[in-house]
């Protein structure tokens, strides 16, 4: 039976952890993103009684999506973190 070499080990370690390590975002872009949802969710709750229901222009609820997608595929690292701030803020 033949074994791998370490080199092979190696590449196969850095090769499956490059897509994780590569779009990863730093703390203070995480913080400021989740920030920047938390406000538009705000915005959204004291703005839906005075919106009117077919608005054609670009909605906070676009926004709040975007980021949260954003902060979903660049931040889980800060998923304690970010849960933090969210709890802090209500």
């Amino acid at each position: 039976m033949r074994y791998p070499s370490f080199a092979s080990i190696i590449v196969t370690a850095i090769f499956l952890a490059g897509p994780f390590g590569a779009h990863g975002a730093d703390w203070p872009q995480c913080e400021k993103a989740k920030l920047r949802q938390l406000d538009l969710q705000q915005e959204r709750r004291q703005a839906a009684p005075l919106r009117p229901k077919k608005s054609r222009k670009k909605t906070p609820a676009a926004s709040v999506e975007q980021l949260d997608e954003w902060l979903w595929k660049n931040c889980r690292g800060y998923s304690y973190e970010l849960r933090d701030i969210e709890q802090r803020r209500m």
